[in-house]
């Protein structure tokens, strides 16, 4: 699942990333008396380098089988990591913030809540300074658990919901009964005064439900909605057939998404980087949509519980290692500056990629090409090159 991205580039992005931020306030304090808590200033000391954002795989396991999960350990072929421990993660996000100022700190997985002292790293984390995201399958955690994190100062929820229609859900989910906890869970967090994004990933599957799927997030009053194109990687992989829809499909149910949003006052964001050939923000000018930056402070950055930095949570190559190395060394080795070098030979020419850097080089990476490798959506959807 991608992430509610405060680094989006695009004019769409930023117009939209506005309202939302006037909406989706991430609190630096809660009503339940959580000490207030200051954002960082640009002018660091101690040699600190500034992150605006740290995404951090909290927990490797999972209680759902998810078709398009894109976690690197469940391609084929894939290894895992091991299972995080309480001790090893506190361990490297000390040393996160012994290098780092982060304004905003996500915890992923696997599946967060099925870590069981999650609580005390999301207030170390708060402690710190840092804003906080949980995204989560919405199959996991009790009552008490989430009225803990809003206690904590989380400040988003991300659950998906991919349809009105349980079974489409389900299907995508890979067990039965998933639709029925995340609608639990999103309503429960919403009642305890959470909030929350609800997560469409889009495939085959779900497109006939979407716009009333759309609607009906609309009447469940969520904060926001993040339409996510499905994007080959992990397990995905081995689905990616079943999953994939065509290019005609897809842009119009962007065009259908477009239209639904703007008449019914949706706040919506697309966050997966998509080549502008396949989807181009000026045909959907209500969408939110994220490009990666060709600033590596600027991309997605994700930890695991070893300090292995990446520069997406798509991304199987390891950039470097936050025990071992620092961020000025990680920022400028040979693999991340190769991201910036050259544009993929498919986009060489393109006006327009300047814009969107060829898509998710990430899933190029899980396909086996390189970071300077053109998105797979490409071919997958049979775009042609001009």
């Amino acid at each position: 699942m991608e992430l509610f991205n405060p680094c989006a580039t695009t004019p769409q992005c930023r117009k939209t990333r506005f309202r939302m931020t006037q909406s989706l306030r991430i609190p630096t304090s809660t009503k339940a008396g959580f000490p207030l808590l200051k954002t960082h200033k640009t002018s660091m000391k101690n040699n600190k380098i500034h992150l605006p954002h740290i995404s951090f795989e909290v927990c490797t396991n999972c209680n759902l089988k998810c078709r398009y999960c894109y976690n690197i350990w469940k391609a084929p072929g894939g290894e895992f990591p091991g299972e995080v421990t309480y001790r090893k993660a506190r361990k490297v996000i000390k040393k996160l913030y012994k290098r780092a100022h982060v304004d905003h700190f996500t915890f992923t997985g696997g599946e967060p809540l099925l870590f069981e002292r999650l609580a005390e790293l999301v207030l170390y984390v708060r402690l710190k300074g840092s804003t906080v995201t949980l995204i989560s399958n919405g199959n996991a955690g009790t009552e008490d658990d989430f009225k803990m994190l809003i206690k904590l100062g989380v400040g988003l929820f991300e659950f998906p919901y991919h349809s009105t229609d349980p079974k489409i859900h389900d299907l995508m989910a890979g067990v039965e009964g998933a639709h029925a906890k995340s609608l639990k869970t999103i309503e429960m967090v919403q009642r305890l005064g959470g909030r929350v994004v609800a997560v469409i990933v889009l495939t085959k599957h779900n497109i006939p439900t979407l716009e009333e799927t759309l609607l009906k997030l609309k009447e469940m009053n969520v904060a926001s909605v993040m339409l996510n194109r499905f994007n080959i990687g992990g397990a995905g992989i081995q689905w990616a057939e079943d999953l994939m829809p065509s290019l005609n499909d897809l842009r119009d149910a962007f065009a259908l998404t477009d239209k639904v949003i703007t008449e019914n006052k949706i706040p919506l964001t697309s966050n997966v980087c998509t080549p502008m050939c396949v989807l181009n923000p000026k045909d959907y000018p209500h969408i939110g949509f994220g490009h990666c930056s060709s600033d590596p402070k600027l991309k997605p950055i994700t930890l695991d519980h070893w300090g292995n930095i990446r520069l997406c949570n798509h991304s199987p190559v390891y950039a470097g290692n936050i025990i071992e190395n620092s961020f000025e060394e990680i920022f400028n080795n040979d693999y991340v500056k190769s991201w910036d070098e050259k544009e993929p030979e498919f986009c060489s020419g393109c006006e327009l990629y300047p814009a969107c850097f060829a898509g998710c080089r990430a899933a190029a990476e899980q396909m086996g090409m390189t970071i300077r490798g053109e998105d797979p959506v490409l071919g997958m959807t049979g775009v042609e090159r001009k």
